[in-house]
């Protein structure tokens, strides 16, 4: 009888199924009550479904608030329906772009190892380009009209960083779309190269006692030498952004060099020189700000390290790249993140010293305002300091990463915001 009656009480705390899926038709405040005058819990944006679990009145919309799975309200009168169910946001597309060590040869030819989309992984959202070079960026009023030989009817603003909803063939080659219609030849885009880098999972992969993770982060990958010299020779390279196991105590007092157990063979050690050659883990404890047994991101400057840590246990180690300094450091201190969006535009302030715009930056999540963890498809140059301050990471850490940490995206979310009743995760920058 008490099982039968704890069986029950676990059903009927169980949230019911949802009764349909609809999407927006505009870009949709979320609200964290059902009224307009309540303050923003998220966004929607055209075309995404989303989970209703039912439908109540309040103030600001005559047709109803929507409530949505995952604790939101959303007026009736911009929904319609959708097939379901509702993918978090952002989708990605299948197609791939240029490998960092492909990038001299595409530059200088235009050409490098495309795989089909049907083989592509999808590693990002959008397809991104820009006008370079003898990328001229032609833009023509759909894939039929390029099809059919029609002439151009615009130019892609040079200067920007496009992103592109995904790629079409037609019989004179692939191009890429755009949210209007209008399509751009690839042949006739720059499109970034693009790392498949994926830190470290300490869970799936642990570190055995007295030993600190570490990547190689020197780009002709760091040199293991038989003594701690910068005299030795050079015996081997580990690759570049490859994972090495060091000693947990440095091999020189100055902390210049670090023994590699192993690292030459069997039996046969090695070391690298900390700071040219390879970025280490710094434990350093938890901040008090931390909940207990909460996931938290420790991002540590001068090793160029990001970590997410639950309470003082090590889960994820990975490079990041933070400000270049100066008036584009990336801020010290104990903070906690605002928001997490699946992509969004990102411009320099008016009379910026150095403009850019670019077109939906995957993976976003603010810690403080205009400073954000977020994906980058522009740059590889993780383990080095290349940001205008906030924290760059590589595609694949980004997305492994903002689905662990709050406030988290709601299936077919664009947009979440922390509040009271959902605080963000603890991120510290030291």
């Amino acid at each position: 009888m008490l099982l039968l009656l704890a069986s029950a009480w676990a059903l009927a705390q169980e949230p019911p199924a949802p009764a349909e899926h609809v999407q927006s038709t505009v870009l949709l405040n979320v609200r964290a009550e059902p009224s307009g005058l309540s303050r923003l819990r998220g966004r929607l944006v055209p075309g995404a479904a989303v989970a209703v679990l039912g439908t109540v009145e309040g103030p600001g919309c005559e047709e109803g608030w929507a409530v949505l799975a995952g604790q939101g309200y959303a007026c009736r009168r911009w929904l319609s329906p959708a097939e379901g169910p509702a993918p978090t946001l952002p989708r990605l597309v299948p197609f791939d772009p240029p490998e960092p060590g492909e990038y001299a040869a595409y530059r200088d030819t235009g050409a490098y190892d495309r795989a089909p989309a049907a083989q592509a992984d999808a590693l990002l959202p959008f397809v991104y380009g820009k006008r370079w070079r003898h990328w001229q960026g032609q833009v023509y009023a759909s894939a039929e009209h390029y099809a059919h030989g029609d002439p151009p009817v615009d130019q892609l603003d040079r200067g920007s960083k496009h992103a592109f909803l995904g790629a079409v063939d037609t019989p004179r080659g692939q191009v890429l779309l755009q949210e209007d219609g209008s399509v751009v030849p690839a042949d006739d885009v720059f499109l970034y190269p693009v790392d498949r880098f994926q830190g470290w999972d300490l869970v799936a992969a642990p570190v055995p006692e007295g030993r600190l993770p570490a990547f190689a982060f020197r780009y002709e990958g760091a040199r293991l030498r038989a003594e701690p010299s910068a005299k030795a020779e050079v015996v081997a390279t580990v690759a570049w952004h490859e994972r090495l196991l060091l000693d947990a105590a440095p091999a020189s007092p100055d902390g210049r060099w670090w023994r590699v157990p192993d690292g030459l063979g069997p039996g046969v050690d090695a070391y690298v020189e900390q700071g040219s050659d390879v970025r280490r883990w710094v434990p350093a404890p938890a901040p008090p700000e931390v909940p207990p047994g909460q996931p938290w991101l420790d991002v540590d400057r001068d090793q160029q390290l990001a970590a997410l840590r639950q309470g003082e246990e090590l889960v994820y180690l990975t490079l990041v790249s933070t400000g270049t300094g100066g008036r584009y450091e990336t801020p010290a201190g104990t903070f906690r993140l605002m928001d997490q969006a699946a992509w969004g535009d990102m411009a320099s302030l008016p009379g910026a010293e150095e403009e850019y715009h670019v077109e939906k930056v995957p993976w976003v999540a603010h810690f403080k305002p205009r400073f954000a963890l977020h994906g980058v498809f522009w740059h590889w140059g993780f383990g080095h300091r290349a940001s205008h301050g906030c924290i760059n990471l590589a595609p694949r850490d980004a997305a492994w990463l903002l689905a662990r940490l709050e406030p988290s995206l709601p299936p077919g979310w664009h947009t979440v915001f922390a509040d009271p009743a959902h605080p963000g995760s603890v991120v510290r920058v030291r």
